[in-house]
């Protein structure tokens, strides 16, 4: 795939960095990325997202399982001795607890593509549901891989901000075309070890790109 040869490998963070060491989010992003892990990924999505709407970005969150934490974005505008309601005045939050409601709401951004950036808070929980049978969901998450690559195609900024794992027999397959189709992938990491990410690479930009350590696969 033409994301696979622009950005080919996988970015590691370590989850135990402080708040203010934390890289940049990358501004200039016009396709899918993949934001993953064990703990720790979502708080660095709020991160982002906090950090972008205080740079003038206007910020949209899907929030599919109750991930999204109004205070943590409080927190980051608090940092930058910012008044939290014009930070939030940015974001705007959809919450969407269906595979269904997943579905349409895709559909809306492909049919209207948000300006900004938008970040999808657990896009798979929902599609492993006990009331959602095996084939039912292999199909529609079927559809929802190739919502995201007519997203990749119309250049829309998403962050899909999900685990590294589930105990699903869909789940192998559907991470496998996720991973694929997104770049680049940010791993957080419980252990600290890492080498430095050349500024180069892209990945990392703006405030915090020279401190911020990973290391590349």
């Amino acid at each position: 795939m033409l994301l696979e040869k622009l950005h080919p490998r996988v970015v590691y963070l370590p989850q135990n960095r402080p708040v203010f060491s934390r890289p940049a989010p990358p501004g200039d992003l016009k396709h899918t990325a993949l934001v993953t892990g064990k703990s720790g990924f979502f708080s660095l999505a709020h991160t982002w997202a906090g950090r972008l709407a205080l740079q003038g970005r206007d910020v949209h969150i899907l929030d599919c399982a109750m991930r999204f934490d109004v205070f943590q974005l409080a927190d980051e505008a608090a940092r930058f001795d910012c008044n939290p309601d014009i930070l939030l005045s940015a974001v705007t939050v959809q919450r969407v607890f269906t595979p269904y409601h997943i579905l349409e709401a895709v559909k809306d951004m492909i049919r209207h593509p948000p300006e900004g950036i938008t970040f999808f808070l657990a896009p798979l929980k929902q599609f492993f549901d006990a009331d959602v049978a095996l084939e039912e969901g292999a199909y529609l998450l079927n559809m929802f891989c190739k919502m995201l690559l007519e997203i990749n195609r119309r250049g829309t900024a998403l962050f899909l901000v999900e685990k590294e794992n589930y105990p699903h027999p869909n789940f192998p397959s559907v991470i496998s075309k996720i991973r694929a189709l997104s770049a680049p992938i940010w791993q957080v990491e419980a252990h600290g070890d890492a080498e430095m990410l050349p500024q180069s690479r892209g990945l990392i930009g703006g405030e915090a790109a020279a401190s911020a350590r990973a290391r590349v696969r």
